[in-house]
């Protein structure tokens, strides 16, 4: 079987049995290499908890389940310990963005697209959206890491998602995070198909007998001006689980 991986890890395969061990790290996994090929893994996650004040512990990816300490910033200005402030991360990544929304071709997947094979153009658009500004401390990385789990400037944005067939026609307010000035990234999670301004629907996916998807989610990283991302379902059945691509954008 062809095993497709991405930006926020190294996904598993269909021989992970629910509750082992493997379904869980592969949290750490979600789409790597022929994707997007630009995230390390995960780190241990063993360390020891630090000694913190819980008021200002926050979750910096739900679905990692990670942690970090959330420092609010004096204004959008103030330089981080990244060696940039938000407003140097506005001015490079805020604007409108046309790409190119593939769905792909099932390689062994149990599930996909209807009209997998087909490109449809997408127009994605970042713009601030009021609030504070923030610096978040990652507390369960401490070597590599999946994007959305490490150290980052984080702050509150508009997101507007829509496809040229009318499927999506979405504003989203997002957290907006970057760890590198002109690398930003977002995450909608869960994305529900039945929920959405356009005319995208869940029956529009395809999933094999015996199999079902949990939960949907799209994630988009902006790097110098490219637009690059995906989105995945969490598919289980039979015993085991895997993350399954179901469209891209932004590809090479």
């Amino acid at each position: 079987m062809v095993t497709r991986t991405s930006e926020r890890g190294e996904r598993g395969n269909w021989t992970a049995p629910l509750g082992s061990p493997r379904r869980h790290t592969r949290w750490c996994g979600r789409l790597h290499g022929p994707l997007l090929a630009i995230l390390v893994g995960c780190g241990s996650g063993e360390e020891e908890d630090k000694a913190v004040d819980d008021s200002v512990v926050v979750t910096m990816d739900e679905l990692f389940g990670c942690r970090g300490l959330e420092h609010v910033l004096a204004s959008e200005d103030e330089v981080t310990p990244l060696g940039f402030s938000p407003a140097e991360l506005l001015a490079d990544v805020s604007g409108q963005y046309s790409t190119t929304l593939e769905w792909l071709l099932p390689e062994g997947e149990p599930a996909w697209f209807g009209d997998a094979g087909t490109e449809v153009g997408l127009e994605i658009g970042i713009e601030y959206d009021g609030g504070e500004f923030r610096y978040l401390e990652s507390l369960d990385c401490p070597g590599s890491c999946p994007l959305t789990c490490a150290s980052r400037v984080d702050l509150d944005a508009r997101a507007s998602f829509r496809s040229d067939d009318g499927l999506f026609d979405e504003e989203w307010s997002i957290d907006l995070g970057a760890r590198e000035v002109d690398t930003a990234f977002f995450l909608v999670f869960p994305f529900d198909p039945d929920a959405t301004d356009g005319t995208l629907a869940s029956s529009a996916f395809v999933v094999e007998d015996g199999f079902e998807i949990l939960s949907y989610s799209i994630f988009s990283r902006f790097e110098t001006g490219t637009p690059r991302g995906y989105l995945d379902a969490d598919v289980v059945g039979h015993g085991t689980g895997a993350f399954v691509p179901l469209g891209v954008w932004g590809l090479p």
